[in-house]
C-alpha cells in the first residue's frame, strides 16, 4: 500500500466518474488524476443490483440528476482481498454504483483478443425514437417508462438484453431466437454477450466507446466526437457497428446527435462526493464500529436479509473466511451462495454427537467474535476456535489453506455430482444447488457425515448418498431438521460403509413411518394404477385425480401423495436429462447468482405437447388435457434460445432428429401421440396423448429410481453384500 496517499486532498474527495472506474480498472489509471485508489473490503457483498438498476442509474446520470455519494474509509488491513498494493481506502457504502460506472466506462471491442471475456457490457441505443432502417422505424421506449435515454445491458445470462421497460424485463423466447438468427443465422450454442448486442433496441453503441470518444475528443467540436465514434467503429466487423455509421453519417439525425453528444459530455464531466470515516473510528480495536456502520449504511440502499446479512458480519470479523471460500471457487468446488456454504460451514463447525448446531443469529455472532476479543472466558472463546479451525485460519488469525470445509466440500461433491465418467449417477449442479437451498439441514448432515467415515472416496457410497439426499431432498412432507437429527442419531457411532448403510435404511423408514417421508412407488406399479387405455369415454370426459386410487381403498391416501409430489416435480426430470445438461450447459454455475438474475438457469421448461392446444380452449376432454399438461411427462429442459415461444409447434416439428430425441426423453411413437392438435375434443386424441405423457412420466421416475437403488433403501429386510450400488 502506499501510505504516502492515506490523506485525502481536497480535489481528491469529488473524483470524475472516471477516475471511480479507475478504482476498478487498471487500464483507466493512467487517464486518472484522483491520488487515491479505493478497493472494496471483505465484508462488501457481492454483485446485487439488477440489470434495471444500472440502466436507470446511467439514464439518470445522462440527464444529469444527482446519484448520492460514497463512503470510504482508510484501507483497514484485515479488510485487504489481495488486491492491488496501490489500495489506499476502502469502499463502505456504494458498491453497486461504483460497479456500474465502472462497467460503463469499459468496451470489450476495444481488444478482440479479449472480448469473448466480457460477462455484462453497457450500450447506448443512439436512436431509442426510431430510423429509416427497415425494422427499426419505431420508437423501443414504451410510452409509460420514465426513461429518456435507452441505456442496455447485455449479459451472459441474456447476451440480447431485457425488453427497454423500466423493469426491464426478460424478453420472450421469439425474440431470444430472432436476435441469435439475426446476428448469426443459427443456434447451436448459447451465444457470449460479446457475440449480440441488445435486440430491443434500434442503434446500439458501447458505451465505454461514447465515453472515450469524448475523453479523445474533449470538450471542442461535436463533429471531432462523432469522427472519433466512426472511425472506431470501422475497424469492428459487426452489424451493429455497420448500423451506427450509417446512423451518424445521416444528416437528418443532427438533432439526436447534438442530444447525445450534449449528454455524454455532461456523463464525462460528472463528479461524485467521498464522505470519509474518522480514522479513529476504525481502529483495530474498533472493529465493531466497522460491522455496525455497515450495517447502518446497508439499511438505506438495496437492503441485506437472512443469511446475507449474517455473511457480510461474519466478514467483518473473520475476514480469512473470504480466502477459505475463494480456495473453494478456484478449486470449483462451491454450486450455491458463499453466504449458504458459510452459514452450513459455521453450523457443522459446531454441531456436536448429540446434537445439530442451528443458525447463528447476528447477536450469536457478534457476541462469538466479542469473546477473544475482549479477553472474555467462556464457552464463545472455544466456539471460535473451533470455527476458525474448521475454516483453516489459525489462532493468530491467518488463513493456512485446505481448510476441513474445502475436504468436506470436495467429499460432497464427489458423491452427489453428475459426472459422466466418475459418477453417472450423479446429480446436476441446479439440483445440488436446490438441494443446499431447499434442503440445509440434510445437506448439513452429509457435512458431518464426512466425518464419519474413513474411506469417503469409495465409490460404493455414491448411490446411497444420492438416494438418501434426493430422496429426503424431494420426498419430505414434514420437518427436515427432524429427519435430520433421526439420520444422525442413527448413524452415530457406526463407522464402516454396511453399519452406516442399514443406520441411514432404518432412519428413512422410521421417517416414512412417522409421516416425515412420502413413500416412493415401485414404477412398475405406476401403470396398473393409471391406466388411460382401460378408461372408457365418460372417465376421460369426466376426469378426476382422486377417482383414480378408489379402486385401491387401503393405499388411495399413499398413492395419491406419490402422484402429486412426483407429477410436477422437475427436479426428477432434470435428473432424467442430466447428461444432456451437463454436455450442453459446462459453463453453468448456479452458485453465479449476479448472472442469473431473473432466470437462475440457462434453460426454460418446454411443453412437449404445445400449450396452444390447450391454453384459454373449450372442448369435452379439456380438464384431463390441462391436468397432464404440466405434468413432467409432457416437458423437457430446453435451451431458453431454442425454444419456440408461441406453444403453437408440434413435438414432429420441434424434435426430428435422433439426438433431439434422446435428449427429450421421447421415443418415436411418444412424437405422434405429443403431436395431436384435438385432443380436447377428440376421445382416442386425449386418450393416446395422456397415456404418453403418463407413460413418459414414469420412464423419468425409473430412471431416478432405478439409478441410485431407491427400493432397497425402503426395503425392510436386510441388504446383501454387495458392492455394486446400494444392495
Amino acid at each position: 500500500m502506499n501510505t504516502e496517499k492515506s490523506e485525502l486532498k481536497l480535489e481528491d474527495t469529488t473524483p470524475l466518474l472516471l477516475e471511480v472506474a479507475a478504482w476498478e480498472n487498471a487500464e483507466l489509471r493512467e487517464e486518472s488524476r484522483n491520488n487515491i485508489i479505493v478497493g472494496v473490503p471483505a465484508l462488501q457483498r457481492g454483485l446485487v443490483w439488477k440489470p434495471q438498476q444500472v440502466e436507470l442509474l446511467w439514464d439518470s446520470i445522462l440527464r444529469g440528476f444527482p446519484i448520492g455519494s460514497l463512503v470510504i474509509c482508510k484501507i483497514i488491513e484485515v479488510q485487504n482481498r489481495k488486491q492491488s498494493k496501490d489500495i489506499t481506502h476502502h469502499l463502505l457504502d456504494g458498491q453497486q454504483r461504483c460497479n456500474a460506472i465502472t462497467l460503463g466506462f469499459s468496451n470489450p471491442f476495444a481488444d478482440p483478443t479479449k472480448s469473448h471475456e466480457a460477462k455484462a457490457i453497457l450500450w447506448l441505443d443512439l436512436a431509442p425514437d426510431g430510423t429509416k432502417f427497415p425494422g427499426r422505424e419505431h420508437s423501443r421506449i414504451p410510452s409509460n417508462s420514465t426513461r429518456q435515454f435507452l441505456v442496455r445491458v447485455t449479459t451472459s445470462a441474456h447476451p440480447w438484453g431485457f425488453n427497454a421497460t423500466d423493469e426491464a424485463g426478460r424478453l420472450s423466447v421469439s425474440e431470444m431466437r430472432r436476435a441469435i438468427e439475426q446476428a448469426r443465422g443459427e443456434t447451436i450454442k448459447k451465444p457470449l454477450p460479446s457475440e449480440l448486442f441488445p435486440s430491443a433496441s434500434n442503434v446500439p453503441v458501447p458505451f465505454g466507446l461514447l465515453l472515450e470518444a469524448h475523453r479523445k475528443a474533449g470538450d471542442k467540436e461535436e463533429r471531432d466526437f462523432w469522427n472519433f465514434v466512426i472511425n472506431k467503429l470501422e475497424t469492428y466487423n459487426y452489424r451493429w457497428a455497420r448500423l451506427a455509421i450509417d446512423y451518424i453519417k445521416q444528416d437528418d439525425n443532427s438533432r439526436q446527435k447534438s442530444k447525445i453528444f450534449n449528454s455524454i459530455k455532461r456523463a464525462g464531466n460528472t463528479r461524485l462526493v467521498l464522505l470519509k470515516v474518522p480514522d479513529d473510528l476504525l481502529g483495530v480495536s474498533e472493529i465493531a464500529n466497522m460491522e455496525q456502520l455497515f450495517f447502518r449504511l446497508n439499511r438505506q440502499g438495496t437492503r441485506l436479509e437472512g443469511e446475507e446479512l449474517a455473511y457480510s458480519m461474519i466478514k467483518a470479523y473473520w475476514p480469512e473466511v473470504v480466502a477459505a471460500i475463494d480456495e473453494i471457487d478456484a478449486k470449483k468446488m462451491r454450486r450455491f451462495p458463499a453466504s449458504r456454504l458459510v452459514t452450513l460451514g459455521f453450523r457443522a463447525a459446531l454441531s456436536d454427537r448429540t446434537k445439530i448446531a442451528a443458525p447463528l443469529g447476528i447477536p450469536q455472532l457478534r457476541s462469538i467474535a466479542a469473546a477473544t476479543q475482549h479477553g472474555a472466558r467462556d464457552e464463545n472463546i472455544d466456539r471460535r476456535k473451533t470455527i476458525q479451525r474448521y475454516f483453516g485460519i489459525n489462532e493468530q488469525g491467518e488463513f493456512q489453506g485446505n481448510s476441513r470445509l474445502l475436504e468436506v466440500c470436495e467429499i460432497i461433491q464427489k458423491w452427489l455430482m453428475f459426472d459422466k465418467v466418475g459418477n453417472p449417477k450423479g446429480v446436476p449442479p441446479e439440483v445440488l444447488s436446490a438441494f443446499a437451498k431447499d434442503s440445509p439441514d440434510i445437506y448439513l448432515t452429509l457435512m458431518l457425515l464426512c466425518d464419519h467415515i474413513s474411506d469417503p472416496m469409495d465409490e460404493r457410497w455414491n448411490p446411497l448418498i444420492i438416494g438418501v439426499a434426493t430422496l429426503i431432498h424431494w420426498f419430505a412432507c414434514g420437518d427436515k431438521s427432524r429427519i435430520a437429527n433421526m439420520l444422525r442419531t442413527k448413524i452415530d457411532g457406526k463407522k464402516t460403509f454396511f453399519e452406516i448403510r442399514e443406520a441411514t435404511r432404518e432412519a428413512i423408514n422410521e421417517a416414512m413411518r412417522d409421516g416425515l417421508i412420502i413413500e416412493p412407488q415401485d414404477p412398475s406399479a405406476i401403470g396398473g394404477v393409471i391406466n388411460f387405455k382401460e378408461m372408457d369415454e365418460s372417465s376421460i370426459a369426466n376426469w378426476k385425480r382422486y377417482l383414480l386410487f378408489e379402486k385401491i381403498p387401503t393405499d388411495s391416501n399413499k398413492w395419491m401423495q406419490f402422484f402429486n409430489q412426483t407429477k410436477g416435480n422437475r427436479g426428477l426430470l432434470l435428473y432424467a436429462q442430466r447428461e444432456f445438461l451437463a454436455n450442453r450447459f459446462q459453463e453453468y454455475d448456479p452458485a453465479r447468482i449476479d448472472l442469473w438474475e431473473d432466470t437462475n438457469r440457462p434453460w426454460d421448461y418446454d411443453h412437449l405437447h404445445p400449450n396452444k392446444f390447450v391454453a384459454n380452449q373449450q372442448g369435452k376432454y379439456i380438464s384431463i388435457c390441462r391436468e397432464w399438461q404440466n405434468c413432467i411427462g409432457n416437458l423437457r429442459a430446453w435451451p431458453f434460445e431454442d425454444n419456440r415461444a408461441d406453444g403453437a409447434d408440434r413435438a414432429n416439428v420441434k424434435i426430428q432428429s435422433d439426438e433431439d430425441k434422446t435428449n427429450s426423453l421421447i421415443t418415436e411413437t411418444d412424437l405422434s401421440a405429443f403431436s395431436k392438435s384435438g385432443a380436447r375434443k377428440n376421445f382416442e386424441d386425449a386418450q393416446e396423448l395422456c397415456e404418453a405423457i403418463k407413460e413418459r412420466y414414469i420412464r423419468i421416475y425409473r430412471v431416478w429410481h432405478d439409478a441410485v437403488c431407491i427400493s432397497d433403501l425402503i426395503q425392510k429386510n436386510d441388504f446383501t453384500d454387495s458392492s455394486d450400488g446400494i444392495s
